[in-house]
């Protein structure tokens, strides 16, 4: 839907670098083309290139936990015994007591997409998915096998060592492991940032993880890059330029509250439960 609202998207165009340049930015690309914009936003992720060119030394620190990513078709015949809440809320987590979860969460649309994307975007077709269940092992960093690609083969040793980290626990819990599409499976080191950095406002901006990177427990990240997002064209259409500082005020306070939040989750010693609007 994003796409389509975009009209005009290039993709495989690495930012190498950018400079401001009075009332624009001059940006350079890896295939040695530059182009010129008016504003510029950097939401090139956690690993950003141009927070690092502009913000150095700010970036995330390593959580000391990696997240193994898989998933398995949903099938009906599976409704009548999964619990509800894996279908009705966002994730639901079993863990042990030495330091490894297992999340759950499900693509189980209320309805066929493509139907209810046409209300927004009359004529809008989304490709076909499968229901699947996502699940995602959480590990101590140190115990993990590192793996340098995303080859089929990096994908079975990832699998094969979440079957032997859950081989112990009851069988409902970890039946989706066991029934994985394995090419699927893939390994992230979990970052986050301590707090959000401050940066002089320009035609140069930031947003999602790339100035705010953090766990991805509860979906904090992704959710609050749609806030950022929606949070920026808002200060556009009402300012102009001169809403970026109203833009990036915003950002700091929100992300700073979800940096707080996301890094309590999961957390035995946490006084207050994180909340959600």
């Amino acid at each position: 839907i994003l796409l389509d609202a975009a009209g005009d998207v290039r993709f495989g165009c690495e930012v190498i670098e950018a400079t401001s340049r009075g009332d624009g930015v001059e940006v350079r690309l890896g295939d040695g083309s530059s182009l010129h914009a008016m504003l510029l936003v950097a939401a090139d992720g956690a690993t950003s290139t141009l927070r690092q060119r502009l913000l150095p030394g700010q970036d995330p620190e390593p959580l000391h936990t990696v997240g193994i990513y898989g998933r398995a078709a949903l099938h009906t015949s599976a409704l009548t015994w999964l619990p509800r809440g894996v279908i009705d809320q966002r994730f639901v987590g079993v863990t042990d007591s030495a330091g490894t979860t297992l999340a759950l969460g499900a693509w189980y649309p209320r309805r066929v997409p493509t139907e209810a994307a046409s209300e927004r975007v009359p004529g809008l077709k989304l490709p076909a998915t499968a229901p699947y269940i996502m699940w995602v092992l959480l590990c101590p960093a140190d115990v993990v096998p590192r793996v340098e690609s995303c080859s089929d083969a990096d994908a079975e040793v990832l699998h094969r060592f979440a079957l032997d980290a859950v081989s112990s626990w009851d069988p409902a819990a970890t039946q989706f492991v066991r029934e994985a599409t394995i090419p699927d499976t893939f390994r992230v080191t979990l970052r986050a940032m301590k707090s959000v950095p401050s940066w002089p406002t320009g035609r140069i901006t930031f947003l999602g993880d790339a100035i705010h990177a953090m766990s991805p427990a509860g979906g904090e990240g992704a959710n609050t890059a749609l806030a950022d997002a929606a949070s920026l064209v808002s200060c556009l259409k009402a300012d102009g330029f001169e809403g970026l500082a109203a833009y990036e005020s915003d950002l700091r306070q929100r992300a700073q509250r979800a940096l707080v939040r996301s890094a309590k989750y999961g957390r035995t010693d946490a006084t207050e439960a994180p909340t959600h609007a």
